[in-house]
């Protein structure tokens, strides 16, 4: 009985000393375990030295995390497109330099830190000026599958419609011995490679992100003894250095002349970038300026009634724009380039109809405008009534409750095109419908084109001082005018007569046989501030 139980005793304390030696055991197997890794050609990362022994950045780097952990490990050469295959297989356990996707990422453990971010570029022995995608049309593509960089290429020549003839290959080493030999005419590779000291035509340079080391799924533990050695990346780094800046620091060598002029450039860029930042700065401080400007009243409107002169009856008012500074008025000849060269006008017109629609409830109390219908004249410019915000903006406030219809008269200044009038005329439209008055401004100076008086559907037809200057001595002029009236009257336009100054000329249009002509001009009143418009009455002498 003793004896059995003996016996038991030791079956018991030798399973326990079995069970406590097992993970001894299996850490030494690990330990001992020759790690298979997946070797290719690829430039300065993978490639044969003169003695045909593996070497390169990738291989540097193998034998430092080696090194490190301890491990035993040997190349298994495997063609680059069969090396993920051989990593979900089993048959390699480590394969450098992949792309991480989340696919990829279901079958194998990456490492957490990323070994290099590699940079390509399109090689071709072809003499292509262009140096565009599209000037790959019809060429042999030497193309390696499953490769991330080849696979990005070609889905952007398809995204193009670009059609190319693709020329399988398994390796970079194939890639590049078939561009030598004219095999294929383009391929993709490092802007490391050896292409890059030949005379070969590279453009479309392009990064496919970071790439990684990867393992099996199984094989995780290894990639995170991995990353522990990367964390301390200064090895990695120099490493790195050594193989993709020495080729830099020998061209520079080489080229002292170019990377000195290179250098000047980049000063002069630099110069021009401050000269322009420093001009943006003040580009926007000074339209900030004007904006201020605007909303404490530095710019106010003073006014120039416009008079029947059969009646002598005021039947509007023109809008125009002063600047107070120093105590002193300015006209728009000394201050309207700022609006231009800061690009305000936009800004500016609208605060001018704002300006007219708030004014006008209190000029409508004024003596001579009391129950009186009158309207207010604004200029804008062509190139405002081309651009579509502009016009919305103006639909927008004529939907306000102090928007009054038929009160707010839009003159359209400066030249037309022919090509302007009738995105000009939908505009014009479109401001009508919403209860804006429209006048074609300084017709008989820029507007050459009689036509426009049809094309062009406004309200009123302004006639510039320049035309009613002589307009008493010039048989040739008062032809004109007298076509104009006829048009005016067949097409339901009023005529309004600027710049007229002395009695002659008053004299002279209203004895012209049309009812709807109007004077505006020193010779009933100069431009008024809002106060003096108060006080202002048309002399009945007149």
């Amino acid at each position: 009985m003793k004896q059995n139980l003996y016996r038991f005793y030791k079956i018991v304390f030798l399973s326990i000393i079995l069970l406590l030696l097992t993970p001894v055991i299996c850490n030494a197997e690990d330990d001992n375990k020759i790690v298979k890794v997946g070797f290719y050609e690829y430039g300065s990362y993978y490639y044969y030295d003169k003695n045909k022994n593996q070497t390169g950045y990738y291989d540097e780097l193998l034998k430092h995390i080696a090194k490190e952990l301890d491990m035993n490990y040997e190349y298994v050469n495997v063609p680059i497109d069969d090396g993920l295959k051989d990593l979900k297989n089993g048959d390699i356990d480590l394969l450098f330099g992949l792309n991480k996707t989340p696919e990829r990422e279901k079958y194998y453990a990456f490492t957490n830190h990323y070994i290099a971010n590699e940079d390509y570029a399109v090689y071709t022995n072809k003499d292509i000026k262009s140096n565009t995608l599209q000037s790959l049309k019809g060429l042999k593509f030497g193309y390696i599958p499953g490769e991330a960089n080849n696979e990005y290429l070609l889905k952007i020549l398809k995204e193009k419609n670009i059609p190319v003839d693709l020329v399988y290959c398994n390796s970079y080493k194939q890639t590049d011995t078939a561009l030598r030999d004219k095999k294929v005419d383009f391929i993709v590779s490092t802007i490391f490679s050896d292409l890059e000291k030949e005379k070969f035509n590279s453009f479309y340079k392009f990064s496919c992100g970071p790439v990684y080391i990867a393992a099996p799924k199984k094989d995780e533990a290894l990639i995170e003894k991995i990353d522990t050695v990367l964390l301390k990346n200064e090895s990695q780094v120099n490493l790195y250095n050594k193989y993709f800046n020495k080729y830099f620091i020998k061209t520079v060598r080489k080229n002292i002349v170019i990377i000195t002029l290179f250098i000047l450039v980049l000063i002069f860029i630099n110069y021009i970038f401050l000269k322009k930042l420093k001009a943006k700065r003040k580009y926007k401080k000074n339209r900030k300026q004007i904006s201020e400007d605007l909303l404490n009243k530095k710019y106010i409107a003073f006014y120039q009634p416009i008079i029947n002169p059969k009646t002598n009856k005021i039947i509007g008012i023109e809008s125009l724009l002063r600047k107070i500074s120093e105590d002193k008025i300015l006209t728009p000849n000394l201050f309207i380039k700022d609006f231009e060269k800061y690009n305000m006008i936009f800004e500016l017109s609208i605060w001018l109809v704002n300006n007219a629609i708030h004014n006008y409830n209190i000029i409508k109390t004024f003596k001579s405008f009391e129950e009186k219908k009158f309207y207010i004249s604004v200029n804008i410019s062509f190139i405002e009534i081309e651009n579509e915000e502009f016009v919305k903006r103006l639909i927008e406030i004529s939907k306000e409750h102090r928007f009054i219809k038929n009160t707010i008269c839009l003159e359209i200044i400066e030249k037309f095109k022919t090509t302007d009038i009738e995105k000009i005329q939908e505009s014009i439209l479109k401001l009508k419908e919403a209860g804006y008055i429209i006048a074609l401004d300084d017709f008989g100076v820029d507007y050459s084109n009689l036509n426009l008086l049809t094309s062009i559907d406004s309200n009123i037809v302004k006639l510039d001082k320049y035309f009613m200057d002589d307009i008493t001595e010039s048989i040739l002029k008062q032809k004109i005018l007298n076509f104009i009236c006829d048009v005016s009257e067949i097409s339901k336009k009023s005529i309004v007569c600027e710049g007229i100054e002395d009695l002659k000329q008053k004299t002279f249009i209203k004895n012209i046989d049309y009812k709807k002509i109007f004077i505006q001009g020193y010779y009933y009143s100069k431009p008024l501030p809002l106060e003096s418009l108060a006080m202002f009455e048309v002399d009945s002498k007149k």
